[in-house]
Protein backbone atom coordinates (compact mmCIF):
# COMPACT_ATOMS: atom_id res chain seq x y z
CA UNK A 1 0.00 0.00 0.00
CA UNK A 2 1.62 3.28 -0.50
CA UNK A 3 1.78 6.42 2.20
CA UNK A 4 -1.22 8.82 2.38
CA UNK A 5 0.19 11.70 0.22
CA UNK A 6 0.02 15.13 2.52
CA UNK A 7 -2.67 16.95 1.31
CA UNK A 8 -4.66 13.94 0.02
CA UNK A 9 -8.56 14.33 -0.89
CA UNK A 10 -9.24 11.98 2.36
CA UNK A 11 -8.22 14.73 4.80
CA UNK A 12 -10.87 17.45 2.94
CA UNK A 13 -13.69 15.33 1.94
CA UNK A 14 -16.35 16.36 4.30
CA UNK A 15 -18.88 13.98 5.55
CA UNK A 16 -22.12 13.33 4.24
CA UNK A 17 -24.98 14.58 6.65
CA UNK A 18 -28.22 13.36 6.65
CA UNK A 19 -30.01 9.99 5.65
CA UNK A 20 -30.98 8.09 2.58
CA UNK A 21 -33.32 5.32 2.22
CA UNK A 22 -30.97 3.83 -1.32
CA UNK A 23 -27.35 3.45 -1.92
CA UNK A 24 -25.47 6.71 -2.69
CA UNK A 25 -23.52 6.03 -5.79
CA UNK A 26 -20.43 8.02 -6.79
CA UNK A 27 -20.71 7.44 -10.74
CA UNK A 28 -17.70 9.46 -11.63
CA UNK A 29 -14.55 8.06 -9.39
CA UNK A 30 -11.34 7.17 -11.05
CA UNK A 31 -9.46 4.10 -10.62
CA UNK A 32 -6.14 3.08 -11.74
CA UNK A 33 -5.95 -0.96 -11.78
CA UNK A 34 -2.25 -2.45 -10.04
CA UNK A 35 -2.49 -4.13 -13.23
CA UNK A 36 -2.38 -1.04 -15.65
CA UNK A 37 0.02 0.86 -13.59
CA UNK A 38 2.47 -2.28 -13.43
CA UNK A 39 2.33 -2.47 -17.34
CA UNK A 40 2.96 1.11 -17.92
CA UNK A 41 5.84 1.09 -16.16
CA UNK A 42 7.17 -2.00 -16.94
CA UNK A 43 6.73 -0.96 -20.90
CA UNK A 44 5.00 2.32 -21.25
CA UNK A 45 9.26 3.79 -21.94
CA UNK A 46 9.77 1.71 -24.79
CA UNK A 47 6.04 3.13 -26.19
CA UNK A 48 7.54 6.59 -25.70
CA UNK A 49 6.29 7.15 -22.13
CA UNK A 50 8.13 9.01 -19.91
CA UNK A 51 7.78 8.15 -16.40
CA UNK A 52 9.05 9.25 -13.50
CA UNK A 53 8.81 7.72 -9.96
CA UNK A 54 8.35 6.26 -7.72
CA UNK A 55 8.07 9.91 -5.63
CA UNK A 56 8.44 9.87 -1.79
CA UNK A 57 4.93 8.32 -1.77
CA UNK A 58 5.51 5.50 -3.99
CA UNK A 59 3.55 6.80 -6.69
CA UNK A 60 4.89 7.32 -10.57
CA UNK A 61 3.62 9.81 -12.89
CA UNK A 62 3.75 9.24 -16.67
CA UNK A 63 3.25 12.00 -19.52
CA UNK A 64 2.54 9.81 -22.60
CA UNK A 65 2.66 10.73 -26.16
CA UNK A 66 0.52 13.41 -27.64
CA UNK A 67 -0.69 11.90 -30.98
CA UNK A 68 -1.64 15.78 -31.87
CA UNK A 69 1.53 17.63 -31.57
CA UNK A 70 0.59 21.35 -30.41
CA UNK A 71 -3.12 20.27 -29.26
CA UNK A 72 -3.31 20.45 -25.44
CA UNK A 73 -6.90 19.87 -25.10
CA UNK A 74 -7.68 16.12 -25.46
CA UNK A 75 -9.65 15.24 -22.60
CA UNK A 76 -7.03 12.14 -21.49
CA UNK A 77 -4.22 14.03 -22.36
CA UNK A 78 -2.47 16.18 -19.95
CA UNK A 79 0.81 17.80 -20.73
CA UNK A 80 2.23 17.54 -17.02
CA UNK A 81 1.26 14.09 -16.78
CA UNK A 82 -0.97 11.69 -15.09
CA UNK A 83 0.07 10.94 -11.74
CA UNK A 84 -1.53 7.37 -9.96
CA UNK A 85 -2.37 8.40 -6.75
CA UNK A 86 -3.35 6.65 -3.95
CA UNK A 87 -6.61 7.96 -3.77
CA UNK A 88 -7.22 6.46 -7.47
CA UNK A 89 -4.57 3.36 -6.87
CA UNK A 90 -5.25 1.87 -3.55
CA UNK A 91 -8.71 0.46 -3.05
CA UNK A 92 -8.68 0.44 0.51
CA UNK A 93 -7.37 3.78 0.96
CA UNK A 94 -10.36 5.05 -1.80
CA UNK A 95 -13.15 2.89 0.54
CA UNK A 96 -11.27 4.91 4.00
CA UNK A 97 -12.56 8.20 1.79
CA UNK A 98 -16.07 6.19 0.66
CA UNK A 99 -16.59 5.73 4.35
CA UNK A 100 -15.82 9.53 5.38
CA UNK A 101 -18.02 11.13 2.32
CA UNK A 102 -20.85 8.75 3.04
CA UNK A 103 -20.22 7.19 -0.62
CA UNK A 104 -21.66 3.42 -0.49
CA UNK A 105 -20.36 2.67 -3.60
CA UNK A 106 -17.86 4.23 -6.54
CA UNK A 107 -18.59 3.60 -10.62
CA UNK A 108 -14.44 3.16 -11.16
CA UNK A 109 -13.42 4.54 -14.45
CA UNK A 110 -10.54 5.20 -16.43
CA UNK A 111 -9.03 8.81 -16.18
CA UNK A 112 -6.35 10.33 -18.01
CA UNK A 113 -3.94 9.03 -19.81
CA UNK A 114 -6.50 6.53 -21.26
CA UNK A 115 -5.32 4.22 -23.67
CA UNK A 116 -6.28 5.93 -26.90
CA UNK A 117 -2.41 7.33 -27.40
CA UNK A 118 -0.98 4.33 -27.73
CA UNK A 119 -0.09 2.24 -30.83
CA UNK A 120 -3.89 -0.62 -31.66
CA UNK A 121 -1.62 -3.63 -29.68
CA UNK A 122 -0.68 -1.32 -27.13
CA UNK A 123 -3.22 -0.26 -25.96
CA UNK A 124 -5.56 -3.13 -26.69
CA UNK A 125 -2.89 -4.63 -23.85
CA UNK A 126 -3.77 -1.25 -21.45
CA UNK A 127 -7.73 -2.00 -21.96
CA UNK A 128 -6.89 -6.07 -21.17
CA UNK A 129 -5.38 -5.04 -18.15
CA UNK A 130 -7.35 -2.35 -16.43
CA UNK A 131 -10.38 -4.01 -17.36
CA UNK A 132 -8.74 -6.93 -15.80
CA UNK A 133 -8.10 -5.11 -12.14
CA UNK A 134 -11.34 -3.17 -12.21
CA UNK A 135 -12.97 -6.77 -12.78
CA UNK A 136 -10.76 -7.54 -9.76
CA UNK A 137 -11.14 -4.89 -7.79
CA UNK A 138 -15.39 -5.51 -8.26
CA UNK A 139 -14.92 -9.25 -7.19
CA UNK A 140 -13.24 -7.88 -4.24
CA UNK A 141 -15.23 -5.85 -3.25
CA UNK A 142 -19.04 -6.07 -4.48
CA UNK A 143 -20.95 -4.35 -2.84
CA UNK A 144 -18.27 -0.82 -2.91
CA UNK A 145 -17.24 -1.06 -6.39
CA UNK A 146 -19.04 -1.25 -10.47
CA UNK A 147 -16.63 -1.64 -13.06
CA UNK A 148 -16.87 -0.04 -16.36
CA UNK A 149 -14.30 -0.65 -19.39
CA UNK A 150 -12.36 0.68 -21.39
CA UNK A 151 -11.83 0.05 -25.07
CA UNK A 152 -8.48 0.58 -27.51
CA UNK A 153 -11.05 2.82 -29.36
CA UNK A 154 -8.02 3.79 -31.62
CA UNK A 155 -8.82 0.58 -33.71
CA UNK A 156 -12.51 -0.13 -33.74
CA UNK A 157 -11.70 -3.99 -34.87
CA UNK A 158 -9.38 -4.09 -31.68
CA UNK A 159 -12.46 -2.33 -29.18
CA UNK A 160 -15.05 -5.29 -30.41
CA UNK A 161 -12.53 -7.83 -29.66
CA UNK A 162 -12.17 -6.55 -25.74
CA UNK A 163 -15.48 -5.07 -25.68
CA UNK A 164 -16.50 -9.12 -26.38
CA UNK A 165 -13.95 -10.28 -23.86
CA UNK A 166 -14.33 -7.71 -20.83
CA UNK A 167 -18.15 -7.40 -21.41
CA UNK A 168 -18.17 -10.79 -19.81
CA UNK A 169 -16.14 -10.24 -16.44
CA UNK A 170 -17.48 -10.12 -13.68
CA UNK A 171 -18.77 -6.88 -12.14
CA UNK A 172 -18.49 -5.07 -15.65
CA UNK A 173 -21.72 -2.38 -15.93
CA UNK A 174 -20.42 0.17 -18.15
CA UNK A 175 -18.30 1.05 -21.01
CA UNK A 176 -15.92 4.26 -20.12
CA UNK A 177 -15.38 6.36 -23.12
CA UNK A 178 -13.90 9.83 -24.14
CA UNK A 179 -15.38 12.39 -25.73
CA UNK A 180 -13.58 11.73 -28.56
CA UNK A 181 -10.99 9.91 -30.15
CA UNK A 182 -7.46 11.27 -31.39
CA UNK A 183 -10.18 14.35 -32.68
CA UNK A 184 -12.07 11.66 -34.53
CA UNK A 185 -15.78 12.22 -33.10
CA UNK A 186 -17.96 9.39 -31.53
CA UNK A 187 -19.94 9.49 -34.65
CA UNK A 188 -18.01 9.03 -37.39
CA UNK A 189 -18.57 6.55 -39.69
CA UNK A 190 -15.21 4.06 -38.58
CA UNK A 191 -16.91 3.96 -35.03
CA UNK A 192 -20.57 2.30 -36.05
CA UNK A 193 -19.12 -1.36 -35.54
CA UNK A 194 -18.59 -0.73 -32.39
CA UNK A 195 -22.16 0.61 -31.11
CA UNK A 196 -23.42 -2.14 -33.69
Amino acid sequence: ALPQPPGAAGAQAQPRTGKYTKPVIDAHAHYYSPEFVSLMIKEGGANGVAITGPNKNGEYTVVVPNPTPGDNNFLWYSPNGSTFTRNMADLDFMIQEMDGRGIDMYAISMTHPKVYWASPEFGLRLSQAQNDGVSAATVKYPKRFIGTIILPMQSPKLAIQELERASKLPGTRAINLGEHINGTNLSDKSFWPVWE
